[in-house]
């Protein structure tokens, strides 16, 4: 899906930055991980269209840079070169945002702070960020895509002298770790993407059954190559 092109109509503006369901299992090792992160996308959309918000999706197609910083500022800076004076970024693999989370984030962004909602990991599912505090050299430097994106982030927020608030810490899927956590945790995501969650599970734990009936376990010849099982 190309970027939703706006007349802006409001200051605040969403941006989905998001890797293709296709390019998103060539890096997170979830089996048969493109029917899921398809309807991860779906979700999201679904969620952030719910807020009447103009919003914009940036996947690999529309991503400008070499690294994940680079292509992550250049969207937020796309967003305020089309006249947004407030941008709030989620991505595609957090099943229990609601348009709530981006609505309170806008009610922050509309008090004059920037926000950020922390997930389990480190990173985090969530940024509002105002205009005046945005700096795209620095902000493209930060240590994105490690356990430490939350709370550098909030270091860069206190060393550009900002406000800034935090919602609550939601679950991303990075792993089947995650996703069973999800499926069977987790009461804040909806029946049908539980269920849906739950399959992923048993998909999984068929093909390690029929893997392990090829290589028996203990020949010496098995290696994991980045089974689900392991986080990333």
């Amino acid at each position: 899906m190309k970027p939703q092109r706006h007349i802006k109509t409001a200051s605040t503006a969403i941006l989905v930055f998001a890797l293709s369901a296709e390019e998103e299992t060539k890096h997170k090792s979830i089996f048969d991980g493109g029917r899921l992160f398809e309807a991860l996308t779906a979700h999201t959309l679904a969620e952030v269209k719910k807020t009447g918000l103009p919003h914009y999706l940036f996947t690999e197609k529309e991503q400008r840079g070499n690294s994940f910083g680079e292509r992550f500022a250049h969207a937020i800076q796309s967003l305020f070169d089309l006249g947004h004076d407030k941008v709030i970024t989620v991505g595609n693999d957090s099943p229990q945002l609601k348009a709530r989370h981006l609505l309170a984030a806008k009610d922050c962004l509309d008090g004059g702070k920037n926000v950020l909602g922390p997930s389990n990991d480190g990173g985090f599912y969530l940024m509002g960020i105002q205009h005046c505090a945005f700096d795209s050299k620095t902000f493209s430097k930060l240590p994105w895509q490690t356990r430490n994106a939350y709370r550098e982030t909030l270091f860069y927020f206190d060393r550009k002298g900002v406000d800034h608030v935090s919602l609550c810490a939601l679950t991303d899927i990075d792993s089947l770790v995650d996703v069973t956590v999800l499926a069977y945790s987790i009461k804040s995501i909806s029946r049908a993407m539980r269920h849906l969650l739950a399959s992923f599970i048993q998909i999984e734990n068929v093909f390690l059954y029929f893997l392990k009936k090829i290589i028996p376990i203990g020949t010496g010849v098995y290696h994991n190559k980045g089974s689900p099982l392991v986080g990333v």
